[in-house]
């Protein structure tokens, strides 16, 4: 089951990454305001093309464990700069990737966590076409918390593969990353201006 889920992710994926380079192309701009969406879907499907070129090795584990926490904070917090952001970002996430240490990834989720709820909580003040964003960011923020529990699963040395829950967590997995990418499909004009 999980090996479909993976090339139904994958191909979930690319027509994303395929829509966004035709909306580019006929002149659409991607909106600054909910651009950490876009790294967070760049992110995965980053991830996922990995996973298919060389699974179950530790840089495709840390690759997803030290980007997301990374690089949607810098991007939530320096829209305004991006050249400051993108040094931060290459100059954290190399140190992250080569120096692996849980503690920091475990803080840069939690402070990933806050953001995403304090937009959350932001965009709940606003007009009704902001709050179209919050079904999107609530899904983006149980994604991440799931990834979160595979990384600690990751270091926590318990063999889960004789438990039941295992099974459980793994269908809980697929649910929320398969909606969460259906409702970028169907939410998909909203982030975009002429």
């Amino acid at each position: 089951m999980i090996e479909v889920y993976k090339y139904i992710e994958f191909i979930l994926l690319s027509v994303l990454a395929l829509r966004i380079l035709l909306s580019r192309r006929n002149g659409l701009r991607i909106d600054n305001k909910q651009i950490e969406i876009f790294w967070f879907y760049f992110i995965w499907y980053t991830h996922s093309i990995l996973t298919l070129i060389i699974p179950n090795t530790t840089l495709t584990f840390y690759f997803v464990h030290c980007t997301f926490p990374i690089i949607l904070p810098g991007a939530m917090l320096f829209k305004a700069r991006p050249f400051l952001l993108c040094l931060s970002i290459v100059t954290i996430l190399f140190i992250s990737l080569y120096f692996p240490n849980r503690k920091f990834i475990d803080l840069t989720y939690l402070l990933t966590y806050a953001l995403i709820l304090i937009r959350i909580y932001r965009l709940n003040s606003l007009n009704k076409r902001s709050r179209g964003f919050i079904p999107v960011y609530s899904l983006m923020l149980a994604v991440l918390v799931l990834t979160h529990l595979v990384f600690m699963f990751g270091y926590v040395k318990v063999d889960w593969s004789e438990s039941i829950y295992t099974n459980y967590f793994a269908f809980l997995l697929i649910m929320t990353y398969l909606s969460s990418l259906t409702l970028i499909h169907v939410q998909f004009r909203r982030y975009f201006t002429h």
